[in-house]
């Protein structure tokens, strides 16, 4: 095959040589059995100036600075838009809660969770940026470039990606109409996923074959201008359902109470289990287990309020200021903002 390419090339060589059109020689080509993607390839290979010899044009080289661009710009985009589906898919389980689907995580797994992928788009978008913009110089200076195999390969990798996600989108959305069990919510998570890959499939796709367009052109400003429009929204979400960082301190402190609370009522189960009676204070429960046990607030200093009750039942108050989240699991200790007992009871199997 290589030999017929280089018959190719000569022939389409010599013919300029001889001031045949462009057009001429497609067609002779078409005629002759070639296909027209060889036929344009061969014929991209000289420049379309004018001077008595066909001009060849640059060859692109590969280089592993521009191997390293393409690769922080598509791991760049990559973990960007993954992050901002997280981020879109936590805000629509919350615009849209199903009281039939309990959240899968805890609360602090979720919030875990939230964090980092604000973290994520904060980060890597502006690198997916900045090395677009690094890239689009690259190729306005050296615009044979634009035909580099590393180019080429990696931004057909980006889309087969894209493709597989698409693909299985489509599966899922099916299997889950097959069983009767979609909703809003569901649809609009397919919804985002199609939208995501689907628009980064295209512009690559754009990009490809608009080999000899200019970077500054009114649609690649429009383009940029949206995937900063998505990529705000995303965040903006995300920094919305966290709330602001004291918000977050004074949830880690409910946290830090709730656990303390947890040690104590593990205490008195222990307790009731030696003695067959609930302890009168939480000092006598210290010194009956010689345990340490945090029986003070920490961020007031207040003393948590310990109650016994008849037979079995006691409680354990205190005030907190954040109310649980609603995507907790844990619904024996799920507490409003301020105030707050909790009825418990001593060597109950179920409490957490």
């Amino acid at each position: 095959m290589p030999a017929r390419t280089d018959e190719l090339n000569r022939f389409v060589r010599e013919a300029m040589a001889l001031g045949v059109s462009r057009d001429k020689i497609e067609e002779a080509l078409l005629e002759a059995g070639w296909h027209r993607e060889q036929a344009a390839k061969a014929l991209a290979a000289y420049a379309d100036v004018s001077f008595p010899l066909p001009v060849p044009r640059p060859v692109p080289h590969v280089s592993a600075s521009e191997a390293f661009a393409y690769l922080v710009l598509f791991t760049a985009l990559g973990t960007a838009a993954f992050s901002v589906l997280e981020l879109l898919f936590s805000l629509i389980e919350l615009t849209f809660a199903d009281p039939a689907d309990p959240p899968a995580i805890t609360r602090d797994a979720w919030l875990s969770s939230m964090r980092w992928a604000v973290a994520r788009v904060v980060i890597a978008f502006p690198v997916y940026l900045f090395t677009a913009w690094w890239i689009g110089r690259m190729l306005a200076r050296e615009p044979a470039e634009r035909a580099s195999p590393v180019r080429r390969w990696l931004t057909y990798v980006a889309m087969f990606i894209a493709v597989a996600v698409i693909i299985g989108d489509l599966v899922t959305l099916v299997a889950y109409v097959l069983a009767g069990e979609t909703t809003l919510r569901f649809l609009l998570k397919v919804a985002a996923v199609a939208a995501m890959a689907g628009g980064i499939l295209s512009y690559y796709l754009w990009d490809l074959r608009e080999t000899a367009r200019e970077r500054g052109s009114a649609l690649s400003i429009a383009l940029v201008a949206a995937q900063v429009a998505v990529a705000l929204f995303a965040v903006s979400a995300g920094l919305w359902m966290l709330g602001p960082p004291s918000e977050q301190a004074a949830l880690r402190i409910d946290d830090r109470r709730v656990e303390e609370l947890k040690a104590i009522a593990r205490a008195v189960d222990v307790y009731y289990e030696r003695n067959a009676r609930l302890p009168e204070s939480l000092e006598t429960l210290k010194a009956a287990l010689e345990a340490t046990l945090v029986t003070q607030d920490p961020e007031t200093g207040a003393a948590y309020e310990y109650r016994p009750g008849d037979g079995k039942a006691f409680e354990l108050c205190t005030d907190f200021a954040k109310a649980s989240l609603s995507v907790s699991r844990d619904t024996t200790w799920t507490h409003g903002a301020g105030r707050q007992c909790f009825p418990l009871e001593a060597g109950d199997e179920d409490r957490k």
